[in-house]
């Protein structure tokens, strides 16, 4: 959720790889960030640590902004690609529900 121009010069730094999974593409990246953007959560894919997946959501503050994130992980054998999708809508409004509590208010 960090604005286009943050997005590029972060990306313009090179993109390292943690594990075989990680996004290096730029191009792929961004892919990947209209997708979450579009959504309203990110998933790892084992792309910091292997054997570890996550589901993330943002945390707004009363204006809008994000400023944090709720993420729950856990391990790949556990935290599957099946079970990623059925935790996603949980993060997303306990990630609602704490924005709510600072003061955002959905438009």
């Amino acid at each position: 959720f960090l604005p286009e121009d943050v997005v590029r010069r972060v990306c313009a730094e090179g993109l390292q790889a943690y594990t075989p999974h990680t996004i290096t593409s730029i191009e792929a990246l961004e892919g990947e960030y209209r997708a979450i953007r579009q959504r309203g959560h990110a998933f790892d894919r084992e792309e910091l640590q292997l054997f570890v997946r996550c589901v993330a959501a943002p945390i707004r503050n009363a204006s809008g902004r994000v400023f944090a994130g709720v993420s729950i992980s856990g391990p790949a054998d556990r935290m599957t690609p099946e079970l990623q999708q059925q935790l996603a809508p949980i993060v997303v409004e306990t990630a609602a529900a704490i924005s709510r509590h600072l003061g955002h208010r959905s438009a």
